[in-house]
């Protein structure tokens, strides 16, 4: 089970995916930029490893403007 790289990122988490071999993003378009619009999105990137599933970032979108839902697709290539 992968959890949310920054559960304060995570609203929407799963409702796109990509895995591209040890490489997986993971969009979650209904985070609420903190103090700004709603629904801006975010992208949580893993790698997988010797022990497993590892976070490496949390993407927050730059977005100014609501629903912007950074994250509702996204592809590795």
């Amino acid at each position: 089970t992968l959890a949310p790289v920054d559960p304060g990122l995570a609203d929407g988490f799963g409702l796109s995916a990509a895995l591209d071999g040890d490489d997986l993003v993971v969009g979650a378009p209904k985070v609420d930029r903190t103090g700004g619009p709603s629904n801006t999105g975010a992208v949580h990137v893993y790698r997988r490893g010797s022990s497993g599933w590892a976070g490496v970032a949390a993407i927050p979108s730059d977005a100014s403007l609501a629903w912007a839902e950074f994250g509702s697709g996204v592809a590795l290539d």
